[in-house]
This record gives C-alpha cells, sequence and structure tokens, in this order.
C-alpha cells in the first residue's frame, strides 16, 4: 500500500489524476499512508456498492443474483468521487 500511495503522489505531481479502489471494509484504509491519501485537497473516500453498476453472480443457483460488495475509492477528483458513490438501498 505504500508504494501504491507513492504512486498516486508521483501522479499529483504531474497534475494527473488517481483513483484507488478496494473492499470498503478492508482494513488498509487505516493505514497511515491510506489516511494521508484522504488529506489531499479535494480528496475524499466514497462508498460504492458494486450491485449499482450492475455486478451479479455469474454462475450457479443465484446466477444474475445482484452482488452488493461494498467498495470504497478514494481520489482527488470530486466528480469521479460523486459518480462511484452510489449505494444499495435493498
Amino acid at each position: 500500500m505504500q508504494f501504491v500511495s507513492e504512486s498516486y503522489r508521483e501522479q499529483l505531481e504531474d497534475d494527473k489524476y488517481f483513483l484507488h479502489e478496494h473492499p470498503r471494509y478492508a482494513t488498509s484504509w487505516k493505514l497511515d499512508c491510506m489516511i494521508q491519501l484522504e488529506k489531499i485537497p479535494d480528496s475524499g473516500v466514497v462508498r460504492g456498492d458494486q450491485c449499482q453498476y450492475g455486478a451479479a453472480v455469474r454462475t450457479g443457483k443465484y446466477k444474475d443474483r445482484p452482488v452488493k460488495k461494498p467498495t470504497a475509492f478514494t481520489s482527488p477528483s470530486p466528480e469521479l468521487l460523486h459518480a462511484l458513490s452510489r449505494i444499495c438501498k435493498g
């Protein structure tokens, strides 16, 4: 995670955005390097449930049923974070 966060900082130095995606409840979100990314101006962390973007079971008894899969995203792009912040309502 440290390597990834350093890569993101390099991208910012080149006036580029980054998008980091990881399971919402992963403990890595509590690492200092990830907390520091949230402190970048215009950055934040949002939750987006994958069922809102078409994620579904591919095979078996529950084929084609939605998969919630809570996911967290961080980026210095408020527009991107807004687009990825759809949460399941049931």
